[in-house]
């Protein structure tokens, strides 16, 4: 296809979303009514770039199960979400895997499965586009990019990989469209608050959860969530401050709940009260000099446990935001009995101050205790991300990855945010479907080929390997041991690896 115009068009930086957040749960709600999932990336050799139907297929013929199709849902943070039309393998297992090369060699893709959507040649789909944070620019990008697309369709048939050359009468039509088309991405790319919106819509960012509560939809969350005061003033002050084009798309409503109108009787109060303690500081410096100002006490007085399951449901999303409630818990019965063992011992104690914290613990163990039932995929997501916390902790400190290695406490302010926050999303989609298996586990045995792999990768002998993944030997071998062991099996194949790490 020869371009219209010979200009070159600034990066568009397209990229899996980050997290499945409200935004990008609400743009897949819009195509399809299947959840989103992560895929991991693993390009075969046979794997072509944009050839992802013929790849799957061919890889199910090559390997068993079959071709899955849905979408790839990208983002460009703070600009738009754009949905292709994707083919990824399904495993006979049922564990799925993105075979196809991509742009920009992600590790990952999220996936947004819509089985009816099978691939037709004969049958163009095109890409889902939407304004992430109701962009103004990327809206009228977006509807460009329907005007261009309306125009060059009519080139298009099954079969064809280049676009004939477009006739004089559509160049003329398409050349505005172009020219405005990169005024806008240059726009975007050089956006001043663009940069910020990638930046806290990171779960790592410190005001990240104001920055979410503050984007929720009234509607569907009429009330206040569980962040803290200070975090979404000093949000809205920072908005208001450099980035007002952001704090006017905020909702109105949003903002009231957290900045409810002062009435006139409350201002003169307020206004008393400002007097008063002036005075109370003048006395306190002039008329009190020789005695040591009183240091300041907060007192945070956290609400009563009142309702079972509002308070559990807020707990729930004081941990796992918009990912996890009640009503999901509810799925399963006997996790539902054990977090209201938490609230009731915690209301007889009178500590709801603790009640967050004990139900995170009682659902950490829950989710880890029963990683052995839950499915191909999951299981594989978890080993990937307990293999990339160990590794970053060797970054870092020796000893706390050993730690971690072997099970015991470790210094968890030294995980990465972004890997806490996808096991915080692994665990959310786990938790509804995890029950507890009648009868001991079975126990690991390692072939000796894969342990033969892993004393090579470990660079140990048999005894040293065997006491180091039993936790004994010096920290740099335990926490090279485990490493090792996770890469072995983890670059199994899915059919090989999931029974082994079943019983790890």
């Amino acid at each position: 296809m020869q371009e219209p115009t010979q200009q070159t068009p600034p990066p568009v930086i397209l990229g899996p979303p980050a997290e499945i957040d409200a935004a990008t749960l609400a743009f897949c709600a819009a195509i399809s009514p299947h959840a989103p999932i992560y895929v991991p990336v693993d390009p075969q050799p046979h794997a072509k770039v944009a050839y992802c139907f013929d790849n799957s297929v061919r890889q199910a013929g090559m390997q068993g199960g079959e071709a899955a199709y849905g979408w790839a849902i990208w983002r460009w943070p703070g600009r738009w979400f754009e949905a292709e039309h994707h083919a990824v393998w399904r495993h006979p297992d049922g564990s799925l895997l993105d075979v196809t090369p991509q742009l920009g060699d992600p590790e990952r893709i999220l996936f947004l499965p819509d089985p009816e959507k099978v691939y037709d040649p004969s049958t163009y789909r095109r890409n889902v586009i939407a304004p992430d944070a109701d962009n103004a620019l990327a809206a009228e990008y977006i509807e460009l990019v329907r005007q261009r697309t309306d125009i060059t369709d009519r080139y298009w048939y099954p079969g064809v990989e280049v676009l004939p050359l477009f006739s004089a009468e559509d160049q003329a039509r398409l050349a505005p469209i172009d020219a405005r088309m990169s005024e806008l991405r240059a726009a975007l790319v050089g956006d001043p608050s663009a940069p910020f919106v990638a930046e806290i819509s990171e779960p790592g960012h410190p005001l990240h959860a104001a920055w979410r509560e503050l984007n929720r939809s009234v509607d569907a969350h009429p009330s206040r969530g569980l962040v803290r005061d200070n975090e979404v003033r000093k949000l809205l002050t920072l908005l208001r401050r450099d980035h007002p084009v952001l704090a006017a798309r905020l909702d109105p409503q949003r903002i009231a709940l957290w900045e409810p109108p002062v009435s006139c009787g409350t201002r003169w109060l307020l206004l008393g009260l400002a007097l008063l303690l002036s005075a109370c500081i003048l006395y306190l410096v002039y008329g009190r000099a020789t005695r040591p100002p009183p240091q300041p006490v907060v007192v945070v007085t956290p609400e009563p446990l009142t309702n079972q399951r509002v308070d559990i449901d807020r707990a729930l999303e004081e941990i796992f935001g918009e990912q996890l409630s009640i009503a999901d818990i509810e799925r399963n019965p006997s996790l539902l009995r054990l977090l209201e063992s938490v609230w009731n011992n915690a209301r007889e104690d009178g500590t709801p101050e603790s009640f967050a914290a004990e139900v995170s613990a009682v659902l950490k163990e829950h989710y880890r205790a029963n990683m052995s039932t839950a499915s191909a995929e999951d299981l594989l997501a978890y080993h990937r991300l307990m293999l990339e916390n160990a590794r970053a902790l060797r970054g870092l400190s020796v000893e706390d990855c050993a730690a971690f290695a072997s099970g015991k406490e470790f210094d968890a302010s030294l995980m990465p945010a972004d890997l806490a926050q996808r096991e915080i999303a692994l665990a959310a989609r786990i938790l509804p479907n995890a029950q507890r298996q009648a009868g001991s586990q079975t126990d690991f045995v390692m072939p000796a080929a894969i342990s033969a792999e892993v004393i090579r990768r470990a660079k140990l002998t048999p005894t040293d390997l065997a006491q180091a993944l039993a936790g004994k030997g010096t920290p740099e071998r335990v926490c090279g041991a485990r490493i090792a062991l996770w890469e072995t099996l983890l670059d199994l194949p899915a059919s090989r690896s999931v029974p082994l790490l079943r019983k790890f």
